[in-house]
């Protein structure tokens, strides 16, 4: 690999930004397209004993990519293959010709030497295969590098990459294949070559014999940079499992602290990140009951106050004193792998592995079955550093996060979701939220609003795993209210949509939900944010004071809450699914200028209508001629036209609440639907 030439004769691309050669880059490709040629050549190389591949894509994703990889033929072999690949539906990788996997592609010269593949082969201009991205200098495709490190990611010439990338992939911007970038790079340098030793002008001497030039001194050593450990947050609950903090942060060096975590099922190992603004350590903890007694804690540590060295740690919480003991005193890294490790800027970075199967009984067993908490801890001080021998011998010097239960299997989110700004609720701003004197995430429901000239600045925000609207009607009615909907996808992303309710002549609905623009779901709203995170979805948006119906928020009118628990739909589909609680609708008239702050009524936390009981709906209600919030228990139940009864069930109390059926007035053999409340999550069953 010529690197002098980057940014000149060929094309390169590298990751960490400023590394020099492959003993400081993760990777590093080249591209080159020779005058008049109708073909480019790629380079691949990277510190890896499994496979590197080069992804081309129309849109910067893993899935649909064409990958282009350079794979070890075995763990014990220095055969390099070529493979011709491509990135299917949940992201598996596909041969583009299942009978060569060389098709389209001219391997020129690979190897496998002091554990760093490298690989250089040629393309031609254009697609001829299915599932090929075409490649000419006209044409920008985004480039997607990916890795796989280990020697289990090794396999034969005729099968794809059938072992995932164990590191982040990077993810570069749009190129052409004749572009002569230096991405990640240094500036191009160009040495002044003398044209002889440079002599101090004298007197005129003598000729005499030639004698050897004095060796040039070298320039010295810039140091390599110290391995980066970089985050892919757009790949959180995706490809990865990922907890951040504080809420919202989008980027690791944003954030407090990071975690993620990504399974390898093919063999059984997962790859934990962690990443915290901290000088002294940072760990995730495992364990059954949301404790730190007994947790096992793998941590990053500083090797001291004056290093940039960053060790792995294996350790387990003592549960009876809490202290931190290593799970191997004679080898405290015992069970994990380090892959990547950082100390910059006031910032712990590493990335290690680890087993799913466990021979120590202080470490936890991991796969898909297990279930732990998860909990995040961290020494921020500088004093906090310890070697490589020692355990986590300084406690956390912070209030240790403890999350819900998941597997190293679960792809979860936690930390990406926004929640409303009650800032100015009263004053400056108008607020509706749910319950009483309920903050963030605390709250089942919550909408604000601020004029800000000619437009409407708005936040909605609702526990839900459907869609949360807000609505504006000049009459307190959900027919033919205007409407801005945040909405669930089936990509697990939430989607802002501009709606309106209008009369539907037929059927059982008095209404339905309609785009105002078929063609442009967004239309008179900008400025959009959404977000799905812990069972929360929430948007804000910049929204015309002009209504469907040519109304203006300026004159009074009702607002109008409302949420479904279900109802997941394209972003380009109006709320599909009607309001699964019954909608709350105060009695007073608000205008898009007015400050307030008001508690919706309470039947968005009830989500019980108890007005039609007696009417369309069979009740009971614990006590006799309780309303609402005064309900210990509410159950109804209603037919529908589809052959089903819904039932609604309500309790005041913290565990379940249940209705039996039986022929006889008795407990046994009684036919049960329950509602029960397991970790801040309701489940029904039936029994």
């Amino acid at each position: 690999l010529n690197l002098t030439a980057c940014g000149e004769s060929i094309g390169c691309f590298r990751s960490p930004d400023g590394c020099t050669d492959l003993t400081a880059c993760d990777f590093i490709v080249t591209q080159y397209v020779a005058p008049g040629s109708k073909s480019v050549i790629f380079e691949l190389a990277s510190a890896a004993q499994g496979w590197i591949a080069l992804g081309l894509n129309t849109v910067n994703k893993m899935e649909g990519a064409q990958a282009m990889a350079c794979q070890r033929a075995s763990d014990s072999s220095s055969l390099v293959n070529v493979k011709n690949t491509y990135n299917a539906a949940q992201r598996e990788n596909t041969a583009i010709d299942v009978d060569n996997l060389q098709t389209g592609l001219t391997l020129l010269t690979s190897s496998y030497v002091d554990g760093i593949i490298q690989c250089r082969f040629e393309r031609a201009f254009g697609a001829s295969l299915p599932h090929e991205r075409p490649v000419s200098p006209s044409i920008d495709l985004y480039y997607l590098v990916a890795v796989n490190i280990l020697s289990s990611g090794t396999e034969v010439k005729d099968k794809p990459l059938i072992y995932k990338h164990n590191l982040t992939p990077k993810k570069f911007d749009s190129f052409a294949v004749t572009d002569r970038v230096n991405v990640g790079g240094p500036a191009p340098t160009r040495a002044t070559t003398a044209p002889g030793p440079t002599t101090t002008p004298g007197p005129t001497t003598t000729p005499g014999p030639t004698t050897t030039p004095a060796p040039t001194q070298p320039p010295s050593a810039t140091p390599a940079p110290e391995p980066t450990v970089p985050i892919d947050m757009e790949e959180c609950g995706e490809t990865l499992g990922c907890y951040r903090s504080p809420d919202g942060c989008r980027s690791a060096d944003d954030c407090d602290v990071v975690m993620t975590q990504e399974a390898n099922m093919a063999d059984s190992t997962v790859v934990l990140t962690l990443s915290a603004k901290s000088e002294g350590w940072v760990a995730v903890g495992l364990n059954a009951e949301d404790q730190m007694a007994g947790t096992q804690a793998m941590g990053c540590q500083r090797e001291s106050s004056t290093s940039s060295t960053v060790n792995v740690k294996n350790t387990a919480n003592d549960p009876e004193q809490y202290a931190n003991m290593a799970v191997d005193s004679s080898n405290l890294q015992i069970g994990l792998r380090l892959l990547a490790a950082s100390y910059r800027d006031g910032r712990i970075s590493c990335r290690f592995q680890r087993q799913f199967s466990t021979t120590d009984s202080k470490e936890k067993r991991l796969g898909p079955d297990q279930h732990y908490h998860y909990i995040i801890a961290m020494n921020t001080k500088p004093s906090a550093t310890a070697p490589a021998t020692s355990p986590l011998l300084y406690k956390h010097n912070n209030d240790p996060v403890i999350l819900d239960m998941f597997t190293v299997t679960d792809r979860m989110n936690i930390g990406n979701g926004l929640s409303v700004d009650f800032k100015g609720c009263g004053t400056t701003k108008g607020c509706a939220y749910y319950p009483a004197g309920c903050e963030g995430f605390g709250c089942q429901y919550a909408y604000t609003q601020q004029l800000q000239g000619n437009v409407l600045a708005i936040e909605v925000m609702a526990k839900s795993a459907g869609w949360v609207a807000i609505g504006y009607n000049q009459r307190r009615l959900m027919p033919g209210a205007d409407v801005v909907g945040c909405q669930l996808a089936q990509d697990n992303n939430a989607y802002a949509k501009k709606t309106h309710n209008i009369i539907k002549l037929s059927g059982n609905s008095l209404f339905n939900n309609t785009l105002d623009n078929p063609s442009n779901p967004t239309v008179g709203l900008t400025n959009i944010t959404a977000s799905f995170d812990n069972g929360f979805l929430y948007c804000s948006a910049k929204r015309s004071l002009t209504t469907w119906n040519s109304n203006n928020l300026q004159q009074p009118h009702y607002l109008l809450f409302g949420i479904a628990d279900v109802g997941v739909a394209a972003p380009n589909v109006a709320l599909i699914h009607k309001h699964t609680f019954t909608p709350a609708m105060p009695n007073e008239l608000y205008t898009a200028g007015q400050a307030f702050s008001i508690v919706v009524n309470g039947s968005l936390g009830m989500f019980i209508n108890i007005s039609a009981c007696g009417e369309s709906k069979g009740c009971f209600r614990l006590p006799y001629g309780c309303r609402n919030d005064t309900c210990k228990a509410i159950y109804t139940q209603q037919v529908v036209d589809d052959g089903y009864v819904d039932i609604e069930l309500y309790t005041s109390e913290q565990g379940w609440v249940a209705v039996g059926f039986n022929s006889e007035p008795q407990m046994s053999g009684a036919d049960v639907i329950a509602c029960q409340a397991l970790r801040s999550k309701v489940t029904a069953k039936s029994l």
